[in-house]
């Protein structure tokens, strides 16, 4: 998916390889949930780490998951 920032994007010298991410805002604009980059990407399993919009994130502490963490993603 192209969802990153490529000038801000933390990537290991010389290859794709992400050590910190940085999103696009315009770029992830229209998605609600994606996955994390280098995760598992079969369509019928979902990764450990995953990407959620602040509507998703919302609606699951209201659901009150307690089995879900979430940290910052660095968004530009």
């Amino acid at each position: 998916m192209d969802i990153f920032d490529e000038k801000n994007t933390l990537f290991v010298e010389g290859t794709d390889h992400i050590i910190v991410p940085c999103f696009s805002q315009k770029k992830i604009e229209t998605y609600s949930i994606f996955p994390r980059p280098g995760g598992a990407q079969k369509a019928c399993r979902i990764t450990p780490a995953i990407y959620v919009n602040d509507k998703i994130r919302t609606a699951i502490i209201k659901a009150n998951i307690k089995e879900v963490t979430f940290e910052k993603a660095k968004i530009l």
